[in-house]
């Protein structure tokens, strides 16, 4: 302080003031520095200015100490704030850190749960291949056994049939979940009539109907559409079944209806138990079997979420409804392609239950497996037709059918075993060598889709024109294993159709 010098003792003031309001933020991040900096740079200006005996300094004085107190508990709440944005900050950190670890467990979790799923559908494929080969040999033995067995003796093969009737249906059920669980399933949308599904449950279920002794009742409408044909019909084959299992009067009805907004509904309604109040949000749960479940004795608990999982895959909408003892009615609503949205009342025919006879027509069976080759062999013999064995296509199987009579019908394996040619090679090889479109079924365990995408490798670039037709006519697929019903339809829908 320079004796009576006013202006430069104001200034002095001034600079220690502002240096201090100056330096707040600073010192304010850590009270130890606030309290070596601050009263050392005030307070000796507070006492000098009190030891001058004047009003005006006395009153400087004064307010040095109050801006000291000002600036006191501005630089404690600034340090409060830091503290907490520090801690805030911190604690964003290790949340990031921990939502991180969290993130990348969860991703683990998934890893390893996509690798179980795939490691389960690996497995139930090889089973499902390796069981339906022997199931298939034994439902066409029985179906022989079946018209040749005395009467004292048909309940026994009934029996039997039934019980091999169930184990395909589980050994079925259990791919298809397994297929949709590890969203490997393929959709093949295809444009068909469902007046051909309506048909294709009525010849399934109509013996079902009659052994029971309940009504049928088909109230269908002619639409085309556009879906995965095979998945639908899953979907209307399984409500079908359990609404059969756990009827045991009245009817069940199978009907289509126009929806709103280009939809089709399927309904299928029963009379049968119904399904309780406390069951109908467990309903599509897998392996869940309600009270009618386990007093029917029947069912594994898996068609309805199969069918569940099948109309989310394919975008429809199910619902239901149901009254304890009075029957329960689904309801599936199928998108319609507006280009395909032609809808009319049909009266359909009856259909005739008898098999399509074969008497005379030339069938060879190409088919490794020995016991299901004497299966198909002797099923079909027993229609009447003339029926020709081969373990393996090779040159001289092709020279034979070339030098005898012309084949109707090849009915061939898919894979007929390691290092030798598929069925889909035999048989484009066979109509290659007659230069004719000869009609063929493959029965196969493997999956339709490996099938199909054998099919198109196999026939990409081939050009057969030269022969004045397509000899690579898709085949006719049927999954193993396959009812003798469904081979005498497969083989009469192709001999019906005029082929050049």
């Amino acid at each position: 302080m320079i004796p009576d010098n006013t202006e430069v003792q104001m200034l002095v003031i001034a600079l220690i003031i502002g240096v201090s309001f100056g330096s707040m933020s600073l010192y304010a991040c850590w009270l130890p520095a606030f309290w070596a900096f601050l009263p050392t740079v005030l307070l000796p200006t507070m006492v000098k200015l009190a030891m001058i005996y004047n009003i005006s300094f006395g009153v400087a004085a004064f307010w040095v100490g109050i801006i000291l107190l000002i600036l006191w508990y501005f630089s404690t709440r600034l340090n409060e704030i830091y503290s907490l944005s520090l801690f805030r900050n911190f604690e964003k950190e290790y949340l990031v850190e921990e939502l991180v670890q969290q993130r990348q467990a969860a991703e683990l979790a998934k890893e390893a749960a996509e690798m179980a799923i795939v490691s389960k559908t690996k497995f139930f494929a090889a089973a499902n291949h390796d069981l339906r080969q022997p199931l298939q040999a034994m439902g066409i033995f029985i179906s022989v056994l079946e018209a040749q067995v005395p009467p004292d003796s048909k309940p026994l093969v009934d029996n039997l049939s039934q019980a091999c009737n169930q184990v395909a249906t589980l050994v079925d059920q259990i791919l298809i979940l397994s297929k949709l669980d590890s969203r490997s399933i393929k959709i093949n949308p295809t444009t068909f009539s469902l007046d051909e599904v309506f048909e294709e449950m009525k010849i399934e279920f109509s013996s079902v109907a009659e052994t029971k002794g309940i009504q049928f009742v088909l109230d269908p409408i002619s639409a085309t559409i556009c879906t995965d044909a095979q998945l639908l019909e899953r979907v209307i084959r399984n409500l079908l079944s359990n609404a059969f299992r756990y009827t045991s009067s009245g009817k069940v009805v199978l009907r289509a209806r126009c929806g709103l907004k280009d939809t089709l509904v399927i309904i299928v309604a029963d009379t049968g138990n119904g399904i309780d109040k406390s069951e109908k949000q467990d309903l599509f749960k897998e392996y869940y079997r309600g009270k009618s479940g386990y007093q029917a004795k029947e069912g594994y608990g898996l068609g309805l979420s199969i069918v569940k999982k099948i109309c989310d895959l394919l975008d429809f909408s199910i619902s239901f409804r149901s009254k304890k003892g009075s029957g329960t009615v689904f309801r599936v609503v199928v998108p319609l392609s507006r280009d395909l949205h032609q809808v009319k009342l049909l009266n359909k025919p009856e259909h005739s239950k008898s098999f399509f006879s074969l008497k005379g027509k030339r069938i060879l069976i190409i088919e490794d497996d020995p016991l299901i080759r004497r299966s198909v062999q002797a099923l079909l013999e027993a229609w009447g037709a003339k029926v020709k064995v081969a373990e393996h296509y090779d040159a001289q199987l092709a020279a034979e059918i070339v030098v005898s009579n012309p084949l109707d019908l090849i009915l061939t394996d898919f894979n007929l075993g390691p290092g030798h040619l598929t069925g889909l090679q035999a048989t484009l090889r066979i109509r290659s060598a007659v230069g004719k479109r000869i009609p063929a079924i493959v029965m196969s365990a493997t999956p339709r889709e490996e099938v199909m995408r054998h099919y198109e490798e196999e026939t990409e670039g081939l050009n057969f024109s030269e022969y004045g037709t397509d000899l690579t006519d898709l085949p006719t697929i049927l999954q193993k294993p396959v009812s003798p019903n469904e081979i005498n339809k497969a083989i009469s829908r192709l001999l019906n159709t005029k082929h050049t």
